[in-house]
């Protein structure tokens, strides 16, 4: 089975195709090409999703024993990772309660519960929780008490003026916490109304406690930013699944005019409409007239929808390439490269600063510019080796972060 026929036959036991339209396509499969759409499914963060929608074939005797019993297996230990997560995160929303700090809960950790209604069918790495900017420090502190750390404290003018999230906090096996207190990356080219998103923020359940989440529309155009500018669409199916599960649980209650009157405003249009039309073109969703034809008129261009779509669909190499690459090769004469290369070898003081346990204005700062340059060479050498030796797999993986950067230049024009 090649490539484009195991993703589309993924694609079809997503929900694409009901079960007995998904019948014919498993029954023939061999125990080789099974394991090939299994590894697949854990490439793209979708082996709970796959063994609930096959659960009815298998009981009709359509799959074999084997294969059922390891999706069932990977649905069980997302089950149970998922439930030490939300202990944890009890934990967090209480002590946030005690403190007096209001907290949004973003992504997994409010999907998995409200819109999955099943915590084991949405995977998740760890706990994304929104506040206001003037409450992360008070923020940090309260996660401290709970016994969380990162490798050095929070600095406001490191973390916040670049950044849109503290450094991840961790506590022993607990998952690792990430505290955002923007919607975005601070330097990607839209205007998101952060205070709006906080007063049409919503009261939701999670787990025991209460919390707050985005309401509908902002959920919708942030996983929408999300997943193609600031992901540029290499989040795999996963991500892109969540926006189909909201679109289904919301229905009639998304207010379509609000989107698109929004998302002109956020200057995010391209995002969200493009997104929208993979989701639609990946899942079989119907979306309303109103965004088919906002769609239109923004003149989607099949090219760019086929870059967005290689994105998601191709899985990524093992060996890691420098995400300086596409911008070195875009860049016009020896100069210009050379200026590329030196500013990722040696940052400002600040981006130093967020990469290692040391204020900016530490004279220690220069004793870390050796231990930058071993980094970058234990993590990226072997892949820059390969690709100048002409490796055909790290061959095609630069030349994917390459198309991928033209896309993401193409999502943040207006």
């Amino acid at each position: 089975m090649g490539k484009e026929n195991n993703i589309d036959l993924l694609l079809d036991c997503l929900g694409r195709k009901d079960s007995a339209e998904i019948a014919p396509g498993v029954e023939g499969l061999s125990d080789a090409e099974w394991q090939q759409l299994v590894e697949l499914a854990r490439s793209h963060g979708v082996i709970p999703l796959l063994y609930s929608r096959l659960k009815s074939l298998h009981s009709e005797g359509g799959i074999a024993a084997e294969i059922f019993s390891q999706l069932h297996n990977e649905y069980l230990k997302s089950g149970g990772r998922n439930t030490l997560l939300y202990n944890g995160l009890a934990e967090i929303l209480q002590a946030f309660t005690d403190a007096g700090i209001p907290v949004i809960v973003i992504k997994g950790a409010y999907l998995a519960e409200n819109v999955y209604k099943d915590i084991s069918l949405r995977p998740m790495q760890d706990i994304d929780i929104l506040l206001r900017k003037d409450d992360l420090q008070q923020g940090e502190k309260t996660l401290k008490k709970l016994g969380y750390s990162a490798y050095r404290d929070f600095l406001p003018g490191v973390d916040t003026d670049d950044y849109q999230h503290l450094l991840p906090m961790r506590r022993g096996n607990a998952a690792p916490v990430e505290v955002l207190w923007y919607l975005g990356h601070p330097g990607a080219p839209f205007q998101l109304d952060l205070e709006g998103i906080w007063q049409r923020a919503r009261i939701c359940r999670v787990g025991s406690h209460d919390a707050l989440t985005l309401c509908p529309e902002d959920l919708l155009l942030y996983l929408c930013i999300h997943c193609s500018y600031q992901h540029n669409f290499e989040v795999g199916l996963l991500h892109l699944y969540d926006i189909k599960k909201i679109l289904l649980h919301f229905g009639d209650e998304i207010d379509w005019d609000t989107i698109i009157m929004r998302a002109s405003e956020w200057g995010c249009r391209r995002c969200v409409f493009l997104t929208l039309h993979l989701v639609e073109e990946l899942f079989g969703v119907t979306l309303p007239a109103k965004i088919a034809q906002s769609i239109a008129a923004e003149g989607m261009d099949p090219q760019v929808a086929a870059a967005a779509y290689d994105q998601i669909i191709t899985v990524a190499g093992t060996v890691g390439l420098a995400p300086a690459i596409p911008e070195v090769i875009q860049s016009e004469g020896v100069g210009a490269k050379m200026s590329v290369i030196a500013g990722r070898m040696f940052p400002s003081r600040k981006e130093m600063a967020r990469m290692y346990p040391l204020a900016p204005d530490s004279p220690m700062v220069y004793l870390y510019y050796p231990v930058r340059f071993k980094d970058l060479l234990s993590r990226y050498g072997r892949g820059v080796w390969k690709m100048f030796t002409g490796d055909t797999a790290t061959r095609d993986t630069m030349q994917r972060r390459v198309k991928g950067e033209e896309l993401r230049q193409w999502l943040g024009e207006r």
